[in-house]
């Protein structure tokens, strides 16, 4: 039986034990993230953190728990061997012992009777690198900070006439995830010596595609993942979540007194449909297309219900890409018999982090797994569009092709000094622009452009805070400077707060003042 001091020590070394596996974990987890998805800002951590994790890959999860799990219990068990070794009591020293050896047994015997002190401190250690690597401070920083810049800048899509043509086009918005103008080689404007994809490159050239130079060029990503990516460039707005998310943005509502494309063309009477390729729960999206206009949901539990799947079908995130651009067609062709307009929103998938999904479409050009994989998307994303180009629909249809963020394969992305844009191309627009090469736009921009691609006439061309890039307007991102704009619509705003994330009071205004 345990002495009283025995078991004071015992329970000391479990308590102390536990402490450390947890701050280890922090550690690994924040080393893991950055190895995986490189520099991230808290704000993305921070926002999965407070949104339904449905439909995350097993693989994925199995990765992050087999990377830091066994090393917070290593490390975790070699600090506790080393605090206690032989009761923290040094071996018995000698005249012929060296002087290191003497100062490590003083070591030791400090360590043996300050265990549970050692560990805190070891802890604390570990958790301001934590923090530091999953970049906690800045995120601080922007939270405590306040601007008021939604004050001077934001337009309220509500307030601005919109002027449809007299027969509203159809708009097939395809998201493509991680897509990005970095795939293209050198010569076109992207940062590879092969052009991975050649497809989408000759789309953007032979179409309307705005660029940030005098080749393909792309989009200044304010989002850095899907939910943003996807808010970002329907809204105008970004995504904050640099604030109190007791309100309506993550639990009920999804950003209320945000006014999108999808609120626009419902109050027209769009018939509105999104495809998702996995769990359209994952990081709200269900809320944030339901909210805003009211769109039909197809997504992996769709399929299943519909028997298009097995009921325990599920690769990678969901269902691969060459199956969702089957059902695209199928609910185009359904979409298309009825009178009215109609809006389809889709997002691929396979060619997400880590590394991409390989299909047996997929074939073996590349030493890399990824740079496969995204020639594959190029080529799927081709079949799909000479499909549209031959329906009796298309003429009618407008049809834009957007990544929705930078792709976060850290790995992939050697050169730190080419500066990466996301893609974009707006195809059969019945509009064209001023000037779509040397321009400095954002994700914001895109909003206010894909109603104008589609004929729409915007008061003022300003919608939120993104400018109609087929206008001669400055983006805010030019007034500004691309990155200081960025870091100050990211601090704190009151406007924000109760304009967009809570408006109650601000929605009674709107209803008395917006114009039809």
């Amino acid at each position: 039986m345990l002495s009283s001091k025995s078991d004071r020590s015992y329970k000391k070394t479990i308590f102390a034990s536990i402490l450390l596996i947890v701050g280890f974990f922090f550690f690994w987890t924040s080393v893991w993230l950055y190895q995986m998805f490189g520099k991230i800002p808290f704000e993305q951590i921070y926002y999965h953190a407070l949104t339904p994790m449905d439909g995350v890959p097993s693989d994925l999860i199995w990765k992050f728990i087999s990377f830091c799990i066994p090393l917070s219990l290593l490390f975790t068990s070699i600090i506790v061997y080393l605090l206690i070794k032989k009761n923290g009591q040094a071996n018995i020293i000698n005249d012929k012992e060296s002087c290191p050896s003497i100062i490590l047994g003083q070591v030791n015997r400090f360590m043996g009777k300050h265990l549970l002190g050692a560990s805190m401190v070891i802890v604390l250690i570990l958790l301001v690198n934590a923090v530091i690597i999953m970049g906690l401070p800045e995120f601080i920083k922007l939270t405590r900070a306040s601007t008021a810049i939604y004050e001077e800048e934001y337009i309220d899509p509500r307030m601005v006439t919109l002027e449809f043509p007299s027969k509203p086009r159809n708009l097939i918005l395809l998201f493509m995830e991680s897509m990005e103008v970095t795939y293209t080689s050198k010569e076109y404007g992207g940062n590879h010596e092969q052009n991975l994809i050649p497809n989408l490159t000759r789309i953007a050239m032979e179409n309307i595609s705005f660029s940030n130079g005098t080749k393909v060029g792309g989009t200044f990503d304010y989002a850095g993942f899907t939910a943003p990516g996807l808010f970002t460039q329907m809204s105008g707005l970004p995504l904050r979540t640099t604030l109190d998310v007791n309100g309506g943005a993550f639990k009920n509502e999804f950003f209320p007194g945000a006014w999108m494309m999808g609120d626009i063309l419902d109050t027209k009477g769009y018939r509105q449909l999104v495809i998702f390729g996995s769990d359209a729960k994952f990081g709200t999206r269900d809320k944030m297309f339901k909210g805003h206009g009211n769109f039909e949901i197809f997504d992996l539990f769709t399929a299943r219900e519909r028997g298009l799947i097995p009921s325990d079908y599920y690769v990678f995130w969901g269902f691969e890409d060459r199956k969702l651009f089957e059902y695209i067609k199928m609910e185009l062709l359904e979409l298309a018999s009825d009178d009215g307009p109609f809006c389809l929103v889709a997002l691929t998938v396979d060619t997400h982090h880590f590394d991409g999904y390989v299909c047996p479409l997929c074939e073996n050009d590349f030493d890399e797994q990824f740079s496969n994989v995204i020639a594959c998307a190029d080529k799927q994303i081709n079949a799909f569009f000479s499909w549209l180009q031959a329906q009796p629909f298309y003429n009618d249809t407008t049809v834009v092709f957007l990544g929705d963020h930078l792709s976060m394969n850290a790995s992939y992305f050697q050169d730190n000094t080419y500066d990466r844009r996301v893609y974009n191309a707006f195809v059969n627009s019945p509009v064209v622009p001023v000037n779509e090469k040397d321009r400095v736009f954002s994700s914001l921009d895109i909003f206010p452009t894909i109603l104008a691609a589609m004929g729409v006439m915007i008061e003022g061309d300003r919608l939120a805070f993104g400018v109609n890039l087929f206008s001669d307007k400055l983006s805010l991102s030019q007034q500004y400077g691309a990155k200081p704009f960025n870091y100050e619509i990211r601090k704190n705003s009151f406007f924000y707060n109760t304009h967009i994330l809570d408006p109650t009071d601000y929605m009674r205004y709107i209803v008395t003042t917006a114009k039809d």
